[in-house]
């Protein structure tokens, strides 16, 4: 996905009928051009750019459902929870039934710890629209933040009977059956997620946590199994850099089997490098403890005049 070409493009388009008021006036097309620059910008986390592109919007067609929930979202990225529920609000004011706000306003909840208000918009979402498969999953989801198998497992059979062939599907069985301690279970599970979407990087992290998580329980060979498990990091980040969950697994798994300061060097370019492509505030958080970790035990190290050692991390 290009979106500086897109943007160019995008802004090009507007500047070319906005400068023309008569032009402007007899189409429609103006506020599509906007509205896709806002979306362009949110998705290269050009939170302010996205802000003022749906602000704009806004400001023509105040009730714009669609706006008003991209605009909410603009605002929940960028740590915003207070004015993106407003916004989610005056969404469902115009439109009560709208599944795309009542959605996005459960994920608002989920963040905000309420899970009785996530499941309760979930709820109505699919009221609203019963085939909406992230609705599904998102319901699975809340099941199983509640400790609810039985839940998550009916939910995910309706998701699996809408979408089959969904890497998302086979994903959320996945991380089911990992909290049930299914372990090949969710091996396979993931392993069919990959299968039907080789683009996602999401199984691939947590296929590599799921076999890591075997090798420990069975006591396997860590100098033959690891390769496999470093395998399926890298690839997680290759498909997608912006995967940071992975590069905090692979540099923790790293260090664990660290035995020269070029070991430690290459989790601390690991981490930087992962900081730099993160956009979740708490993701950045838990990378950055890790630097300063691997950059402690590197120095201690070096104090000791070690020059090699096992760096064991918890």
């Amino acid at each position: 996905m290009d979106l500086v070409s897109a943007i160019g493009d995008f802004e090009k388009a507007a500047e070319t009928i906005g400068s023309d008021r008569e032009v402007m006036q007899q189409t429609t097309h103006y506020l599509d051009l906007v509205e896709w620059l806002g979306v362009c910008k949110h998705l290269s986390w050009d939170m302010n750019g996205a802000r003022d592109y749906y602000n704009e919007c806004l400001a023509a067609e105040p009730e714009n459902v669609e706006v008003l929930v991209k605009a909410a979202g603009v605002q929940m990225d960028g740590g915003n929870l207070e004015e993106a529920k407003r916004l989610f609000d005056m969404a469902l004011a115009v439109d009560k039934n709208s599944p795309d706000a009542l959605l996005h306003r459960a994920n608002l909840h989920m963040l905000n710890r309420d899970l009785d208000s996530s499941f309760a918009d979930l709820e109505k979402c699919l009221k609203s629209n019963p085939t909406f498969l992230t609705a599904h999953l998102r319901l699975a989801t809340v099941h199983m933040h509640r400790g609810d198998q039985a839940g998550a497992t009916k939910s995910l059979a309706i998701a699996s009977k809408y979408a089959p062939h969904s890497s998302d599907v086979h994903s959320y069985w996945g991380e089911l059956t990992f909290q049930n301690n299914e372990i090949d279970k969710a091996i396979e599970m993931f392993e069919k997620a990959i299968e039907c979407e080789p683009l996602n990087p999401t199984p691939y992290c947590n296929l590599a946590l799921t076999k890591f998580r075997k090798l420990q329980e069975t006591g396997g060979d860590p100098i033959e199994g690891t390769p496999e498990v470093i395998k399926l990091f890298e690839r997680s980040f290759e498909v997608d850099p912006m995967c940071t969950a992975s590069y905090l697994h692979l540099g923790q798994l790293k260090l664990s089997l660290a035995k020269t300061a070029s070991d430690v060097d290459y989790v601390i370019e690991l981490y930087e490098r992962g900081i730099v492509r993160s956009r979740m505030e708490d993701e950045i958080l838990d990378l950055l403890q890790a630097l300063i970790m691997a950059k402690a035990q590197k120095r201690a190290a070096e104090l000791l005049r070690m020059e090699v050692f096992d760096m064991k991390v918890d």
